[in-house]
């Protein structure tokens, strides 16, 4: 079915041409066509050959760098660039004179463009919700047209982003500090929620979501509140780390309490302490798998965590020791329920 006349209206508004506008066969292709332009303006002619030309770089380092921002390999001589794009590779190219800055801009575009891919998943959200409703696709394009400003957006991200990095480069002095290698024992925690699968065989995709989406939002706004640092989420589960024992004991059991949404379903938790290996912002070590294993080993809406955490705050809450347990890939380990 050819786009609508009201969207075909909006399309003119916001300059699409008419050779554009006959083009797509549908409302939703008319409807990728504005957002295209509101996201990315300019026209897609050029190769990533030729926007290696552009920005005087060799071909395979461009290529890969297109992989690392999560694209496949075009085909040979499709047009997927824009002059902006040539543009860009020249700034990041600035600084780059040997082949171990290009390996640290190659790490750096896959680390920032995974993170970024979330951020424009929550775009894609929005447009997957509106559309979901039934809405008229004019409707849902106005919405989008009128709420999306990319240069707010870049300034809240560069905003962000400009925090996090003070408090990276701060937490890594004080660990410095504290320790020449930088080895700091930290308190690594899993929570789950109980039974996730078995409570949403019947949900609809919309259902999950919001359940998802609640559990982050305790599972952030816990950490954060008790001075830790929420690692990432996974679905049903979240994983985060902490350098005060007390105060990430203490979180572990606000969240098995789920304290700020009782809402959320049942949660369990585990925790570990020892030295770990902070990498491109995620979390490594023998702690962390242990710390994942633990949760297996908890019951709903409690705290299990290992010896080294009951050592560590030993006037905390009431221990109870589970006995000695099997932890895969771990061996035994004698496992404490916090009180």
């Amino acid at each position: 079915m050819a786009p609508s006349d009201r969207l075909r209206d909006l399309a003119r508004r916001h300059g699409a041409t008419d050779e554009a506008i006959d083009a797509a066969p549908d409302d939703l292709a008319l409807l990728g066509q504005l957002l295209d332009a509101r996201v990315r303006p300019g026209a897609l002619d050029l190769t990533i050959d030729e926007v290696a030309q552009r920005a005087e770089v060799a071909p395979d380092e461009v290529h890969r760098l297109w992989r690392a921002l999560g694209f496949a390999d075009p085909a040979a001589g499709d047009t997927v660039a824009t002059a902006e794009d040539a543009a860009v590779l020249g700034v990041a190219y600035e600084q780059v004179d040997t082949a171990n800055g290009i390996e640290r801009l190659v790490r750096q575009t896959r680390v920032v463009s995974a993170a970024v891919a979330r951020i424009a998943g929550l775009w894609a959200d929005d447009l997957r919700e509106a559309l979901d409703t039934g809405a008229d696709v004019a409707d849902v394009a106005e919405r989008l047209l009128a709420t999306f400003d990319p240069e707010r957006l870049a300034f809240l991200i560069g905003y962000v982003h400009r925090h996090q990095t003070q408090t990276a480069f701060r937490q890594e002095l004080t660990a410095r500090r504290a320790a020449p290698d930088g080895a700091v024992p930290r308190v690594v925690g899993f929570a789950d929620l109980v039974d996730f699968t078995v409570r949403t065989r019947d949900l609809s995709g919309r259902d999950i979501a919001a359940l998802v989406e609640r559990f982050e939002a305790l599972a952030f706004d816990t950490v954060a509140r008790h001075g830790a640092r929420l690692v990432k989420t996974i679905g049903d589960e979240a994983m985060f780390v902490g350098e005060d024992v007390h105060a990430t004991v203490e979180l572990a059991r606000s969240l098995a309490r789920r304290d700020g949404d009782p809402g959320v379903p049942p949660l369990r938790v585990g925790l570990d302490l020892g030295p770990v290996l902070l990498f491109e912002g995620d979390v490594f070590g023998t702690p962390v798998n242990r710390a994942a294993r633990l949760v297996a080993q908890a019951e709903p809406a409690t705290v299990v965590t290992s010896a080294a955490v009951r050592d560590a705050h030993r006037d905390g809450p009431g221990w109870a020791s589970l006995g000695v347990r099997t932890l895969k890939g771990l061996g035994q380990a004698e496992v404490f329920r916090a009180g």
